[in-house]
């Protein structure tokens, strides 16, 4: 499969929808998609979160991602490389 688990966030008046999806090299990158009725969903952009790839934990795979917010501040956890082999990483919005 290349598609990883989705995760559905209500985020205000939108829905959030990050998943991952897989290339033939194996590298896997996130992705968010947004709705406002869960119909029509239009692709959002992470870059906020994974502009800072931290070469040999998550240069090859950034996967499961799952949001969540703490004081005013958007943090989302997700796997590093090989399907977090070598643990999980939290990125704070930037």
């Amino acid at each position: 499969y290349r598609i990883g688990r989705p995760r559905l966030t209500k985020v205000g008046n939108t829905y959030e929808l990050l998943v991952t999806a897989g290339n033939r090299s194996g590298a896997y990158q996130p992705f968010v998609f947004n709705s406002v009725d869960l119909i029509n969903w239009e692709k959002g952009d992470l870059y906020n979160f994974t502009s800072r790839i931290i070469s040999g934990f998550d240069d090859l795979h950034q996967c499961y991602l799952s949001r969540f917010f703490y004081s005013g501040t958007n943090y989302v956890v997700y796997n590093g490389n090989f399907m977090g082999k070598l643990g999980f990483g939290i990125a704070r919005e930037c």
